[in-house]
């Protein structure tokens, strides 16, 4: 019975924003840290690092 349910076929986001090319130029450029105080002026780049990279390379350091 458990066979015969449908299933979504996972795929991959083509949302590409800009904050996701920033935080992928850091970690082609071999930046280890990024020190930043979160806020409104951030919030893209702090959710690139941290959703889109997954705090690797750079990692974030919160001040």
């Amino acid at each position: 019975m458990r066979d015969e349910i449908d299933r979504p076929v996972p795929c991959e986001t083509t949302d590409v924003y800009g904050s996701d090319a920033i935080a992928l130029m850091m970690r082609e450029l071999g930046t280890p840290y990024v020190a930043l105080n979160p806020g409104s002026s951030f919030r893209g780049l702090h959710d690139s690092i941290v959703n889109h990279l997954g705090n690797r390379d750079p990692k974030m350091l919160l001040c």
